[in-house]
């Protein structure tokens, strides 16, 4: 069991925190839900309560650990999902019936507008807001958001 990883990310890298999240989730995957937000609020809890279990944290930062638990785990259920769509995952985890659901729905007119929409804003081109930076350390990072801040930035705010 770890303290908080999600606050003090030398304890534990941020994949392994998403890894964990990602277990829970494909262990436990009752619907066919092809976003975070569309899991029902038991099986949500349900998930909360499994991380529960392997971390422990401060009472006071049960808000912002429930906060950064929906951010990684959305991004986590994203690229998992991503995988399935374009065949590179089985799905063997979403169950049958609930992977039929949403094929059909990966099909779907409407879903494939929005999927070439999305497509075509994530490619580069001349006048839109590119990232090209490259990656900068957290040492960086935390330098950046000291100036922006005016004050020295919380590890949950840098992480």
């Amino acid at each position: 069991m770890g303290y908080c990883p999600l606050l003090k990310l030398s304890f534990e890298p941020e994949s392994k925190v998403r890894g964990v999240i990602t277990k829970i989730f494909k262990e436990n995957f009752g619907g066919a839900w092809s976003c975070w937000s569309s899991v029902d609020d038991e099986t949500m809890c349900a998930w909360l309560k499994d991380f529960k279990a392997k971390y422990k944290w401060l009472e006071k930062d049960e808000a912002n650990i429930k906060k950064s638990f929906n951010s990684r785990g959305s991004l986590a259920l994203k690229n998992a999902l991503f995988k399935v769509c374009n065949g590179e995952d089985m799905g063997d985890w979403i169950g049958e019936e609930n992977l039929e659901q949403l094929k059909a729905q990966w099909q779907a007119e409407t879903w494939q507008k929005i999927s070439m929409i999305n497509k075509k804003n994530r490619q580069s081109q001349v006048g839109h807001n590119v990232h090209s930076g490259g990656s900068i350390t957290a040492r960086e990072h935390v330098k950046k958001m000291r100036v922006e801040l005016n004050r020295e930035p919380t590890n949950f705010e840098v992480y």
